[in-house]
């Protein structure tokens, strides 16, 4: 896996090679030995295999979603089954068209064309930003301190997306890491949040609390446990609390709260885990641990 900075630095150099092509692309058609019809062929071979590698299995599974979501109210058939495929087609064809049509007006007065294919990519743009924002319609409000006047210190582990944040009392030092954890294989197909707190010096009480908020606060939440853990609901959306050695999770005001004392060389954990449309995973303690990512 590679760090952070190293992604950084790649994805870069990656997006100035491929804008440096595209602001030379005329240039390179008129260099001598360049084979336009070679470049051509493999350029529409690299556009074909994302449509079959990438485009295409995203569309199925939108498919069996959207089939889903109307199967109570619309009666399914082999029409239904190729919705999506005929809407992509659709507006694949609406897009060349109006990109064929542009390329043939070239050098004339800009007038209705000109608003239309303008006003397509606005419309187009519109909804690629609408199911973006739709892509995570939870909302998360975790607050995690010390119940008694404190300093705070907060820094990332190098290279990482791990969170250390340290708590200075009268009474002592706490060290809590957060971070969103992985598997060994990747990235998990669910959201799962850690916190793990550490007892540097001293006895320290913290208080916490959860609060889930789904579809941008519009869904009524409902919390009940499961367990050692407590399973918030809300529309489609699913999340658990769970706590060890973090005190006694107590369900009030639409959240889940507690009181975790902790000592010098104690170890507590939080984890929330979120899903949509898919089974709520409870992991053990001992899978829960704060990894990079």
């Amino acid at each position: 896996m590679l760090a952070a900075p190293a992604s950084l630095w790649i994805a870069l150099a990656l997006t100035l090679v491929l804008a440096t092509l595209h602001l030379a692309a005329p240039r390179l058609r008129r260099l001598p030995g360049v084979p336009e019809s070679a470049l051509g062929s493999f350029a529409g071979g690299i556009s074909v295999a994302y449509v079959f590698v990438h485009l295409l299995p995203e569309l199925a599974e939108g498919n069996e979603k959207i089939g889903e979501a109307l199967e109570e109210s619309v009666e399914a058939t082999a029409l239904l089954d190729l919705a999506i495929f005929a809407v992509a087609l659709a507006g694949f064809s609406l897009f060349y068209g109006l990109e064929h049509l542009a390329r043939r007006s070239r050098g004339r007065e800009p007038g209705a064309l000109f608003g239309l294919h303008l006003g397509a990519f606005a419309i187009y743009n519109a909804l690629i930003t609408y199911t973006l924002g739709r892509a995570h319609r939870f909302r998360l409000r975790a607050t995690l301190a010390p119940r008694e006047p404190f300093e705070v210190q907060r820094r990332y582990v190098e290279a990482s997306n791990v969170l250390e944040t340290t708590f200075r009392t009268a009474a002592g030092t706490v060290r809590v890491t957060d971070a969103l954890t992985m598997d060994e294989l990747g990235e998990l197909p669910w959201r799962e949040l850690a916190r793990r707190i550490e007892g540097v010096s001293g006895r320290v009480e913290l208080g916490w609390r959860v609060e889930p908020r789904f579809d941008w606060g519009r869904a009524e939440v409902s919390c009940e446990r499961h367990g050692d853990a407590v399973i918030a609901r809300g529309g489609r959306h699913l999340a658990s609390i769970q706590a060890w050695e973090a005190g006694q999770a107590q369900i009030r005001d639409r959240g889940v709260e507690g009181i975790a004392t902790v000592e010098e060389g104690s170890v507590s954990l939080l984890c929330l885990t979120l899903s949509e449309d898919q089974p709520l995973a409870l992991p053990a303690r001992d899978d829960v641990q704060p990894a990079s990512r």
